[in-house]
């Protein structure tokens, strides 16, 4: 009885060291193990942009232009997880990048046809103001206007507010009305004004804008 009461604890002892060497031994290898995959670890957070970069780096180091690095995230500069319906990236009048509602052509190209006049009295002689900012808007358009007259016009010319180029007798920005009516293009300055002049102070003159491209 003696002997295998001897023989348990000796035996209970060895496997005690025994599985305390285990332990350290896992312990010490695990440690080792794991410092090599952390090494590893920091050397494949260093990229190449390709096959002839050179240099590895983050990916903080290869992003340029509109790519940038937000909250450890690639995404484009002014980007928007929702940006919503019918957006394009791109830049705004002061530069700023992001997203924005796209260009649109306007739906009434035909626009107040014979409604109320935009001119209504004795036409000028010399460059005169009209402005049609209230009906094109403030900005570039291409206007379809009609003049009408009770009075021989004689040559009428319409150009860009701004413009100085004296037009001829006849082509383009020019048209002549007698006891009639005539239609003639001419594009807005970036506020919607064009400038207008007739040869004769014909009274009784209207004009109308017909319709616009912008």
């Amino acid at each position: 009885m003696k002997k295998l009461i001897f023989l348990f604890l000796f035996l209970s002892f060895a496997l005690d060291i025994q599985a305390q060497e285990l332990i350290t031994g896992f312990n010490n290898e695990t440690l080792s193990v794991l410092n090599e995959e952390l090494r590893k670890g920091q050397i494949d957070e260093l990229v190449k942009a390709s096959t002839n970069d050179t240099s590895s780096g983050y990916l903080s180091d290869k992003v340029k232009n509109s790519i940038v690095i937000d909250n450890d995230d690639l995404q484009l500069s002014g980007d928007s997880a929702s940006p919503g319906n019918s957006k394009l990236y791109g830049t705004n009048v002061t530069g700023i990048k992001g997203w924005y509602a796209q260009p649109t052509m306007t739906a009434n190209f035909w626009n107040n046809v014979n409604s109320s006049s935009v001119f209504s009295g004795t036409c000028p002689q010399t460059y005169t103001d009209l402005n049609l900012s209230s009906i094109v808007g403030v900005n570039y358009a291409v206007v379809f206007l009609k003049i009408g007259s009770a009075e021989a016009t004689g040559n009428v010319n319409f150009r860009t507010k701004g413009d100085t180029d004296t037009f001829a007798a006849s082509g383009a920005g020019y048209c002549s009305v007698s006891t009639s009516s005539a239609y003639i293009w001419v594009k807005t300055d970036v506020n919607g004004m064009v400038e207008w002049k007739a040869a004769n102070a014909a009274a009784a003159t209207s004009i109308w804008v017909e319709g616009y491209i912008k």
